[in-house]
């Protein structure tokens, strides 16, 4: 119970870390070997970003489950990534629009052209003619945390259950038509879900994964990399600046306007 009670105020914004404390407790040869680690490991974090990258822009072929315990490192300094239980594709079109969608993100255009890719990618919202509640979608799922600490949220978490009470998504883009009633279903989920702050988030993620929407474990992948950077005091992490130089490629290979 005491474990619950820390990871719901965790998830509210509501805890503390002192770290001070916490540093009192490490040698001094300690705390240099942990800075050491971190630093190491936040090099990895950059690289599994481009990795992924490559995956999904150039390939249009990705892990949609590259959490840690998946990245291992080798002995001989490299990565080794295991469990592809979750590859998921991209056709050419998928591609582009995505591309798009992240490059508008990366080069901070404004919200109505940022809107714009996300509704030619799929997505929808109930008042659909909302461009700045699309752009926040645009950036939870696909760039970074920062923006709801902007706002006034403690967490994203917060921040996308804002969004969904005052312009909830109606409409997540789907792998193919057979699948429409998986997502009609849902983003009903979505709407009828108990109000607890930090469970839509979790929730949508979930409820999505079981649909088997690519387009979702491409934004689930997008949160396990700010996750891992901000374990590791990377500072915000934004993936559509990681993502930009590939997407660019997409966008000279299959821009045909």
């Amino acid at each position: 119970l005491f474990i619950k009670q820390q990871q719901d105020l965790m998830l509210l914004g509501k805890t503390a870390s002192d770290t001070l404390l916490m540093l009192q407790k490490f040698s001094i040869r300690a705390i240099l070997r942990m800075t050491k680690l971190q630093r190491r490991y936040q090099r990895f974090v950059r690289l599994l970003l481009g990795v992924h990258g490559h995956q999904i822009f150039v390939n249009g072929f990705f892990n949609g489950d590259p959490h840690p315990g998946n990245c291992l490192e080798i002995k001989d300094g490299r990565l080794g990534l295991i469990d592809f239980g979750q590859v998921r594709s991209l056709n050419d079109d998928e591609r582009l629009g995505l591309a798009r969608i992240i490059c508008a993100i990366a080069q901070d255009k404004s919200a109505a052209e940022v809107a714009q890719c996300m509704r030619e990618f799929g997505f929808q919202t109930k008042d659909n003619t909302d461009d700045v509640i699309m752009k926040g979608y645009a950036t939870i799922f696909f760039d970074s945390d920062f923006q709801a600490k902007k706002l006034g949220f403690a967490t994203p978490q917060l921040w996308f259950a804002d969004m969904m009470s005052r312009n909830p998504l109606i409409n997540i883009p789907e792998d193919s038509s057979k699948s429409r009633r998986s997502n009609r279903s849902c983003c009903t989920s979505l709407l009828t879900m108990s109000p607890v702050p930090f469970r839509p988030l979790f929730s949508f993620v979930v409820a999505c994964a079981f649909a088997h929407k690519t387009k979702v474990f491409i934004a689930r992948t997008s949160f396990l990399f700010r996750g891992m950077g901000k374990g590791l005091r990377m500072g915000p992490i934004r993936t559509s600046l990681f993502w930009e130089p590939h997407a660019m490629k997409a966008i000279k290979e299959l821009d045909t306007t």
